[in-house]
């Protein structure tokens, strides 16, 4: 419990950061029952580089792969 209370600096990229904001706002959209997304640019960047390759992405693959399979449940 005392690790927990012990405030830590976390060193994240900031496209893993924009990523996990992305998981989380779709988690949202989904259970409220939104169907229709419309993304910001910085969403829009880590979206475009799932398909590109562009980032490296290895230490957060498990959110992208989420990000892959929700993207098809909502209109864009």
């Amino acid at each position: 419990m005392g690790a927990i209370a012990v405030p830590m600096k976390a060193a994240f990229k900031p496209h893993n950061i924009e990523a996990l904001v992305l998981w989380h706002g779709m988690k949202l959209c989904r259970q409220i029952g939104v169907t229709k997304l419309a993304f910001a640019n910085d969403a829009v960047n880590v979206i475009n580089a799932i398909g590109r390759n562009e980032l490296d992405l290895r230490d957060i693959g498990g959110i992208m792969d989420a990000i892959r399979t929700m993207k098809v449940e909502f209109e864009s």
